[in-house]
């Protein structure tokens, strides 16, 4: 199962979906942010284009100067779409500028709800905006939504992966039960492209995040949005795939695979944000948020093949939470590397090829 059951069970054309929708006030938008995603960019906007509704919905798709012909495609699909595809090109890429894209588009935004798809991914559900504005629409003290993701590799037809990692129950999902299982025992949960969230948090969030929320620490954006979602409410989770990921496509991860001081950065990053994070929730999770900064300084020391510092007594919960193999490879690592230092020999040629532990 992968994006093609959507499409698999279309009974009208696209264009038969776009004259029948209805013609009242939109009531999603959604957000798609493209950088040079070519390959996979029609089958996310059929993704979105396809979906089932009994309201107006719209695709704002946003592309940051792409060099593979993306451009072109979003202009195909804003012709033959014209009420729902608005588009947004960039002629210079803005990402390294610093400027924040997707509080330009939601400032154009015109739905009560916004939804998040980068277009790497895609859904995988005819119905997946249908059930989410229901879910909300009949839960109002629930602030977004969110349902099962599948996980792929490039080049795979199959997922190998599903989030969340772990069973939850169908319905409301409050921050204890999310933070617990994502920070304290490090599962991540959720991923963007299942988020349905009311505008006027999307909104809020979107001016306080370069100053005023941990968000300014960071340089991935998943959870320190969900964080502030969750402070504002709990989520509505429905137990039902709806979306699909594809895992290290060629942007952030692969990048934090191979280049270790970005790595670094980022879980430096993540470390300062939940320690805002902490002090914003007034110490609420401080058991599960510094259990998450402890894993993320293990990581750091990981990446920069501090082998030997693993093993310390303040790391012990994170190690256990290896498998007795991964252990030992690390602890022959640290061995190697002491060895080798005494030898006077460069220590890091050992680490350099044993990049796949990090």
């Amino acid at each position: 199962m992968w994006c093609e059951p959507c499409v698999a069970h279309w009974s009208q054309s696209m264009r038969e979906l776009e004259q029948n929708m209805p013609a009242n006030e939109i009531v999603v938008s959604v957000l798609g942010i493209c950088y040079n995603h070519a390959k996979t960019l029609r089958r996310a906007l059929d993704s979105v284009v396809c979906q089932q509704t009994s309201f107006a919905f719209e695709l704002l798709v946003h592309d940051d100067a792409s060099t593979d012909g993306s451009a072109d495609v979003i202009r195909e699909y804003a012709e033959r779409y014209p009420a729902i595809v608005r588009p947004f090109l960039e002629s210079e890429n803005q990402y390294g500028k610093g400027r924040s894209v997707i509080t330009e588009m939601s400032a154009q935004a015109r739905g009560r709800y916004v939804a998040l798809l980068e277009t790497d991914d895609c859904w995988c559900d005819s119905s997946k905006l249908e059930r989410q504005v229901h879910a909300l629409d009949e839960h109002p003290e629930c602030a977004f939504s969110v349902h099962d993701v599948l996980a792929r590799r490039p080049g795979d037809s199959n997922p190998h992966a599903m989030f969340p990692p772990v069973p939850v129950d169908e319905g409301i999902l409050g921050a204890d039960g999310w933070l617990r299982r994502e920070l304290y025992e490090g599962r991540w949960m959720f991923q963007i492209s299942c988020m349905l969230t009311r505008r006027d948090y999307v909104d809020e969030y979107l001016k306080l995040a370069p100053t005023g929320f941990p968000s300014r620490f960071y340089l991935v954006g998943d959870q320190p949005m969900q964080l502030f979602f969750l402070s504002k409410g709990p989520a509505w989770y429905i137990a039902r795939p709806m979306s699909c990921y594809t895992e290290d496509s060629g942007g952030f991860m692969s990048r934090l695979s191979r280049d270790p001081v970005f790595s670094v950065r980022v879980h430096q990053g993540y470390r300062a944000g939940l320690q805002a994070f902490d002090e914003y929730s007034e110490g609420r999770y401080t058991t599960y948020v510094q259990r998450a900064i402890l894993r993320r300084e293990f990581f750091e020391d990981l990446v920069l093949h501090h082998y030997a510092a693993l093993f310390s007594p303040r790391y012990k919960p994170v190690l256990e939470e290896y498998g007795v193999a991964q252990r030992l490879k690390w602890n022959v690592l640290s061995g190697a590397k002491t060895m080798l230092r005494h030898r006077g020999t460069g220590s890091d040629d050992v680490a350099s090829q044993h990049t796949s532990l990090v």
